[in-house]
This record gives structure tokens, sequence and C-alpha cells, in this order.
């Protein structure tokens, strides 16, 4: 008689060929759909608006003029050396010119795939430390923060830096709670890299919000050490001074070490004691910037602290019972039952089990950014963009705490669905929140797309009436399985919707802001490209001009900053104007800031062209005097034994408001620069 187990094997082998092609296509399916929320939201429409000022600009000339002067170790800005940042942005920018041609496209280009690196990245740490729901879940979430998406556009240093930074924390569960040998590299590699594209703040972080998690976290001395082994530091300690050290050594040799003093004690040290902006600082700072920047996975903060901060910091300080951790572990490893029970310490342990491996990442990445958040709540200097480095945390956080709510209600742990019955019970309102928020936002982009009275050009109402309809199927879809009850898949067809919508949206808003703010300035800058004459811009800094004149600029705010020349300019045609230069003073300004010059009757102004409210005009009588250089200022305050941190009455000392010298890296290598004309 044949067997039962005999009877069944025709079926498994009709079923084995479509398995591997089923299993395959299940796997590579949410990296696709990651790729294509990446291209949507980072890659849409980069060329498509002039460059933002002051943030963006001032990465991107600077890597222009690096190009220009092909000094790929001192960074330069106004043709002069800029002390402000470390050379990483300045470099991805200058290659991109080098190999797609300089444009707004180009310069965007490399932050779109940083950008998209953090997604992928997030997915694949996440799918091991978690499970692969709560993996796409966080890389959607994380994709399409508000903030994240508009700092790819308007901000690359800080993305860049807060993408190496997340990198290094994901890399440290990886390594020490799932135990991954490639991510502990990763780890090394990346503190590295956030070295060099933002100074030993990649290092400070990274330790600050660590050292919280260790002190929350109580591990024993033997513990400690098999965590730090799981990094391995003996490879990763070359690797990381072997990425940092070289550029580090050649700047300081090339600048004679004026440049790494200005830039570890003025923009770190003096920007920290608020020394280098003039705004007041707040503890509640960042709560609204959280509130809009993380929308609308905000509302679910409360929750996500309580279930990944609060109630294992309580377990840990005051349940130990429940949360037995037994020091003879191995990071990544958990003694096996036999030696729990006395006998052998040295018996070969066996892995951590998931859920063991998901309850210490969502611990870690917790008390992580509750270090952060607490850091720059407590810092005299505070910025939008400083609080990036969390996002990606907050949103594979924010994910956990959903799939986990989810699950206490689905389970048979009757104890475990009391206990978090309320938090249940506002996600599923959270839930119709989040419908009716998508329903909301399409009906907006349709009416942006039709009504006639908007300030948008044809091609930006197309995408707006694209985006419309994507949002309108998202909301059905979401109103759809919320009928059903299926709540993890309403949120992530809500996560989808909000990428459509993000990917739609965010380049037309910031294609009108540029219309507002930089556009007509720069119609008249590019009029100015290849002028010989000196050029000031009176009133805002804008950075961008420097880019679209490809020259330096003078940046003046006060007419008394103005001196009237003893000899007028002499109408011949042939004549040059009284500056020390002998050249003729031409001042780019808009209409709100050269009404200034009616406190000034002595001197006098000829307006050359117009763009809407923007002018520029010839100096007939005078002339600007030319603010100092950055080198001159800092070289100054070291001989003068001036505290690089004092706070002057105009800003921050590392602004160049004074032009530099356009030929400077011709009298450097004049073989070069007479070979080439």
């Amino acid at each position: 008689m044949e067997s039962p187990e005999a009877a069944k094997a025709p079926d498994i082998e009709e079923k084995k060929g479509d398995a591997p092609t089923f299993a395959r296509a299940r796997r590579w399916a949410p990296w696709m759909a990651l790729a294509v929320a990446c291209l949507g939201l980072y890659f849409n429409c980069m060329g498509s608006w002039v460059f933002n000022d002051p943030g963006e600009s001032y990465y991107t000339e600077a890597a222009r003029e690096m190009v220009e002067s092909n000094d790929w170790i001192v960074p330069h800005l106004n043709y002069q050396v800029y002390f402000s940042k470390p050379i990483l942005t300045f470099w991805l920018i200058a290659a991109s010119y080098k190999i797609f041609g300089i444009s707004e496209w180009a310069a965007r280009l490399p932050f779109a795939m940083i950008a998209s690196l953090m997604v992928f990245a997030t997915y694949a740490a996440a799918g091991r430390l978690y499970e692969r729901r709560t993996a796409f879940l966080a890389a959607l979430i994380a994709s399409a923060v508000p903030l994240t998406v508009i700092f790819c556009k308007t901000s690359p240093i800080d993305l860049l830096f807060c993408t190496f930074l997340n990198l290094a924390v994901l890399a440290f569960a990886m390594s020490v709670f799932a135990g991954s040998r490639p991510w502990a590299y990763a780890l090394w590699a990346s503190l590295a890299l956030a070295v060099v594209a933002k100074g030993p703040a990649g290092i400070v972080f990274f330790g600050l919000g660590t050292a919280l998690f260790l002190l929350l976290q109580k591990p024993s001395l033997e513990e400690l050490k098999n965590w730090f082994l799981a990094t391995k530091p003996l490879a990763g300690i070359p690797l990381f001074i072997a990425i940092c050290l070289p550029w580090y050594w050649a700047v300081w040799t090339a600048t004679k070490g004026l440049f790494l003093q200005v830039f570890f004690i003025y923009e770190n040290i003096a920007r920290l004691a608020g020394k280098t902006n003039l705004h007041k600082s707040s503890l509640i700072y960042f709560i609204p910037v959280l509130a809009y920047g993380f929308a609308p996975w905000f509302l679910l903060l409360p929750q996500t602290i309580k279930l990944t901060l609060w109630e294992p910091f309580a377990e840990r300080w005051f349940g130990a019972g429940r949360l037995n951790f037994k020091s003879t572990y191995r990071p990544h490893m958990q003694a096996s039952a036999a030696a729990q029970a006395g006998k052998s310490a040295t018996q070969a342990p066996k892995p951590l089990e998931q859920d063991r491996i998901s309850t210490l990442t969502s611990f870690y990445l917790a008390s992580w950014s509750l270090a952060i958040f607490i850091f720059f709540s407590l810092s005299k200097t505070q910025l939008a963009t400083y609080i990036e480095p969390i996002l990606t945390p907050l949103a594979v956080l924010t994910a956990a705490t959903i799939i986990k709510l989810l699950d206490s209600q689905t389970g048979i742990d009757q104890k475990l669905a009391e206990r978090y019955i309320y938090d249940a019970k506002w996600l599923k309102v959270f839930a119709v929140l989040c419908a009716v928020l998508s329903s909301v936002a399409a009906l907006a982009c349709l009416a942006g797309s039709i009504m006639p009275y908007m300030p948008f050009y044809p091609l930006q109402r197309v995408i707006l009436l694209i985006t419309s309809i994507c949002a309108i199927v998202g909301s059905i879809a979401q109103f759809k399985r919320l009928r059903r009850g299926n709540l993890i898949e309403m949120l992530t067809a809500h996560a989808l919707t909000l990428v459509a919508i993000t990917s739609g949206v965010v380049p037309v808003v910031l294609a009108v802001a540029s219309d507002r703010n930089e556009k007509n300035m720069v119609a008249l800058a590019r009029q100015l490209k290849g002028s010989h004459e000196e050029i000031a811009l009176f009133g805002t800094y804008m950075p961008s001009a420097m880019y679209y004149m490809q020259r330096p600029v003078d940046y003046l705010s006060e007419v008394s900053q103005f001196t009237v020349a003893k000899t007028p300019i002499a109408r011949d045609g042939f004549s040059y104007g009284p500056t020390p230069s002998g050249r003729l003073q031409l001042i780019l300004g808009d209409d709100k800031h050269m009404a200034k010059f009616a406190e000034r009757p002595d001197l006098k102004l000829q307006k050359l062209a117009t763009k809407k409210d923007w002018g520029l005009y010839v100096l007939t009588n005078g002339y600007a005097e030319k603010p100092r250089r950055l080198e001159e200022t800092f070289k100054y305050l070291l001989y003068s034994k001036h505290p690089f941190t004092d706070t002057e009455s105009y800003g921050p000392l590392t602004v160049p408001l004074g032009s530099g010298d356009a030929d400077w890296y011709k009298y450097r290598h004049p073989k070069k620069s007479a070979s080439s004309k």
C-alpha cells in the first residue's frame, strides 16, 4: 500500500517549478517599489528651478569654483578659502559637474542618489532587525518624510551627513544585535564619511546617542566588551583613519593649519555655544519642526515613545525579572538553556531570537533619537535641518510600533491586547485621519491644476493633475481597506499615496518659491556673466549670484559701506570709474533694499536694467568699501589673540561677504594658466 507521503510527492513536484519564480518575484517586489518611489521623490524635476539661497548655493558655487580652479583639497567660495565645511559635499557636486556639465540638475543628482541609498539601507537593515512588513513600511515612511525630501533638493550637506550618520546607527544595530560582519565594516566607513562630510559632529552624535543607550540598558562589563568586539574595531579603526585622515592632513598642510583651526574652534565649538547665528534658541523649537517635518506620522509619536523607549526602560530598571539579561551572552548570541541552568558557561551559544533583536534595536534607536533631540534642544544654535538625523530612526520606530499594535489585537494573548487597547484605538483613528488627509490633498492638487489664477506653469499643472489622480486612487484604496479592517494594508497604501503626493507637490512648490525669491535676480546676474566690473549685491545675501555670474561678488547690507569718490567718472566712453581698481561699480539689488539709498543723497545711482522688483545700477560718484576676506579676518583674530567665539554684529564670520581674487589659482599654477591661454 502506498504511503501518504508518497501520494503527496507528485503534487509537491508539480509546484516546484512555480515556487522559485514566485519567491523571486516576492523578494524583489519591495525593492522595485522603493526604487520607483525614490525616482519620483528625489529625481523628479531636479533641474526645474534655480539654486535655493543661501543653503544650497553655498555648496553648488564652491563646487563650481573647485572645477574652475582644479583645487580639490581646499574649498573656496567667492574666490577665497571657505572654512565652513569639510570637503565631501563639494567633491560629490564637482565630480557630477565634471561628468554631466555644470547645471542645477548635475548638482542635485548625487544627493538624490544618496537619499535613495538611505531608503534601501533602511529596508535592508530593518528586514533583518525586524520583519519584512516592518521593513517595507519603515522604508516607505522614511522615503517620503517631508523634511527629507525638501532637504534633498535644498540642503545637500545635511542630507549627506545624516545619511552616513543613520547608516552608522543601523550598522551598529546590525553588527551588535544581528551579528552581521559586513555591517560592522559599514559602521566604521559610514562614521568616517560623516566626519569627512561635516566634521567631528559625526562621532559626537553617534557616541552621544550610543552612550545614552548603554546608560539605560545597563549592560555588564562582559557585554560591553562583546558588543565592542562585534563592531570589529581591529579592522574598523584603521578603515576609519584611512578614509578620514588623508584629506584632513592635506588641508592642514595646504593652509598651514588655518583651515582646521577655524573649522574646529569656530564652526563647531562656537556654533554649539550660539556664537555663529543671530537668533534665539528655545527648548521647544524642534517640536513644531517635527510636527510638520514628520507629518502625519508625528501623531503616533506618543505610542512610539511608549512602546520603544519607556516600556523597555521600565522593564530594564524596574522589572528585571521580566527582562532577565544574562551577562554570559555574546552581543549577537544568547546562552543556551543548559548554560543558564548552571552548566558550562563556555558552551556554544545560539543566536538571539528575533523578538530580542527587535526589542534591543527599538530601544537603541529610541535612546539614540532622544539623545540627539535633547542635545539640539539645549544647543544655542538651532536650525530646522538639525532634526534631520532622527527622522529615519523615527520612521523605523513608527513602523515597528504600528506592526506591534496591530499584532497585539489579533494574537491569542488577551493581556497584551488589553494592555494596548487604547493605543490600538488611536491607531484606528489615525488611519481614518490619514485617509481623509489623502482625499484633501487630492482635491487640493486638482484645484491647483485647473484654477486659472494659481501661479503655475502648464507643465506644473500637468504634474499636479497627475498627482491628484494618484492621490484619488490611493484614497479609494485606503477607504476600501478601512472598511475591511485591514489596517496594515491601509497604512501601507497611505504611505504609498504620500510618496505620490510628495513627488508631485514638492518640486512644484520649490519651483514657485524659486520664481518669487531668486528668479529675477538670476535673470540679471546671467547678463553680468563674464563682466570685469566690480559688482556688489546689496541687501539680501544670495550666494547663487556668484554661480550665475561666475565671478566674485561683494555683499553689502548698509549704505554706510559706500564711499563718495574724489574724482567723478568721465563720460567719454573710455575712462573707468573711481574705484581703487579703476573699474565701474555695479550694484544689484531689489526695490525694498535699494530704497535705503534715499538716506544717502550724496550717492548718485543710475539704473541700467530691471527685472520686475530687481534692478542693476551703476554708482556714478562712488564705490563700495570691500568687506574683509575670510582668510584676512581669521588671521587677524589669531595674531591679535582675539577669541574665535566672539559674535560680530553682522552674523557668522565664515560667510564670505567680501569678493576674492578671481585669478588666485592662476598665480599658484602659472604654467598651467599660461598654457590654457
